[in-house]
């Protein structure tokens, strides 16, 4: 990730989980905001599954803060957790955010979904 940023210094690069909940490997975006004290104007997400419980555990934050989010869904991943991947599109719709599929691609282990999603 580091190598990706090396030509621009408008990017904050944090090697921690995203989730539900703050602990010592785990921080939810609510508190990652306030310690960086920045408010992001857009967020791409990619957590391998744990978007689930990145996006639902800050729900209330991201009405507030509506950033723009590109996040991956591992629908595949999500169903053999017994995740809804239909309750993130309809909690975030439920916020205000439009959500647009720019890529579905499937395999024998996972059924993803690239979304590109914006409050109106």
């Amino acid at each position: 990730m580091k190598i990706n940023t090396l030509f621009t210094n408008k990017l904050n690069v944090k090697n921690l989980f995203v989730s539900n909940i703050d602990s010592n490997k785990q921080i939810r975006l609510s508190t990652l905001s306030e310690r960086l004290n920045h408010i992001p104007d857009i967020m791409k997400m990619d957590i391998e599954g744990g978007e689930y419980e990145a996006i639902l555990g800050s729900i209330e934050w991201l009405k507030v803060n509506k950033p723009i989010i590109i996040f991956e869904f591992h629908k595949g991943i999500m169903q053999r957790q017994n995740k809804n991947h239909d309750l993130i599109i309809k909690k975030l719709e439920e916020i205000g955010y439009i959500l647009e599929l720019v890529d579905h691609h499937d395999d024998e282990l996972s059924n993803n979904f690239l979304y590109y999603c914006k409050c109106i």
